[in-house]
């Protein structure tokens, strides 16, 4: 008895349905005797292939770091978000000087957007280079008035931190196999 197969595209399946359509076909074959087949040279080298297949779906996908890189994104999201209330809230001082360091602050902040929305990478980034010119003797005076220099050097340390566990996740990503 022969089947004929009316069309079949391989590379349409998905990763494992792939891998599971050649378990079948590995076993038919080993069970229709390979010998007599005389496919010997050829079921070698799928063979070989199909095992390089099987490792390759065992990597595991997903980070350990995960939860802790969204979970520290979160926060350096939220202390960024309260530096940005407190100059906005203290736009709205009767104190000379407070209003005009928030007015100068405001200005940096909206340069650089929405920060908390933006990529990870990008939000690094900007966090880092905004962190600078907050520190710079152009702003640091402006920080003081506002009393935003607490929270600055929070989002300084939760920024490297976050830093630092991107990191870990591509070292192990690089890890994982690379078949």
């Amino acid at each position: 008895m022969s089947i004929k197969i009316q069309k079949f595209v391989p590379h349409n399946l998905r990763n494992n349905a792939h891998f599971q359509f050649n378990r079948d076909f590995g076993a038919a074959l080993e069970k229709n005797n390979i010998t007599a087949l005389k496919i010997g040279p050829q079921y070698l080298e799928w063979r070989a292939r199909f095992e390089k297949e099987d490792e390759a779906l065992q990597k595991i996908a997903k980070s350990a770091l995960t939860k802790q890189i969204n979970d520290l994104d979160k926060l350096r999201d939220n202390t960024y978000m309260g530096m940005v209330e407190i100059v906005n809230a203290y736009l709205r001082s009767n104190v000379a000087d407070e209003a005009e360091s928030a007015r100068k602050l405001k200005i940096v902040l909206d340069t650089y957007g929405k920060v908390a929305q933006k990529p990870l990478k990008e939000e690094t980034s900007a966090i880092y280079n905004l962190l600078q010119e907050l520190k710079s003797s152009k702003y640091a005076q402006c920080c003081a008035a506002v009393k935003i220099g607490e929270w600055a050097a929070r989002l300084e340390t939760e920024n490297k931190g976050f830093d630092a566990l991107m990191a870990g996740r591509y070292e192990e990503s690089a890890a994982k196999c690379s078949i």
